[in-house]
């Protein structure tokens, strides 16, 4: 069983780099064969390419919000997930942690509908009864590779998003690619030397602002 990643905190985190990618061609070479290595990072598996839709959730008063938290549920091939995250908080460099709460989900605003889990509890305790409304859409296209240095193990993603309008306006209003990496397991201390690594290659910026932040600002009802 790999590591877990090392953390100063007890609970579900997600730990990860975050960039914006202005111009693609650097970036996108570190998904083809025979790439070099960054900060001692080897390939661990083939690229996967896949395509996922996230809509955002909150009641028309923003409990979510005032809670600290967003909400989301992914559709990927027929299997919804709900994810409740909280602000980021920045740790070194790039690496930047937050909570994240992942359960089984179906597309639907009342959360009463969902299996039970965590990530259904966080929602109902925040939302108070609320109905929950939808406040943003997201279309990913999203090419992922797994990357290994020792026991620690990365996942290092090229997004290109399309902000969405209201459900059933698919027509994109804009659109952004960023490149991601999460800690899966190991030592946070590897993730920011890739990261630094990273911030050295032409065409990418530190990511400003939330996926959500950035669908929500191009959403209107």
């Amino acid at each position: 069983m790999p590591a877990q990643p090392r953390r100063d905190s007890g609970g579900p985190e997600e730990i990860e780099l975050k960039f914006e990618v202005l111009e693609r061609t650097a970036p996108a070479r570190l998904f083809e064969p025979g790439h070099r290595a960054l900060a001692h990072f080897e390939p661990d598996d083939d690229v996967r390419v896949r395509s996922v839709q996230d809509i955002y959730l909150d009641t028309a008063f923003g409990r979510l919000a005032a809670a600290g938290l967003a909400a989301r549920i992914r559709s990927e091939m027929g299997r919804h997930v709900v994810a409740v995250k909280s602000v980021t908080v920045p740790v070194v460099g790039a690496v930047h942690r937050r909570l994240e709460v992942e359960g089984p989900a179906v597309p639907t605003l009342v959360p009463d509908t969902w299996p039970v889990s965590d990530a259904r509890i966080l929602v109902q305790a925040a939302i108070g009864g609320e109905a929950l409304t939808v406040i943003a859409r997201l279309r990913q296209q999203r090419r992922s590779l797994r990357l290994r240095r020792g026991e620690t193990i990365v996942e290092l993603s090229l997004d290109d998003m399309e902000a969405l309008g209201p459900p059933g306006d698919d027509t994109p209003r804009a659109t952004r690619t960023e490149l991601e990496a999460e800690l899966l397991a190991g030592e946070v201390d590897y993730l920011a030397a890739l990261g630094a690594a990273l911030g050295e290659l032409p065409g990418l910026a530190a990511a400003v602002g939330s996926k959500l932040e950035w669908a929500r600002s191009h959403y209107s009802a």
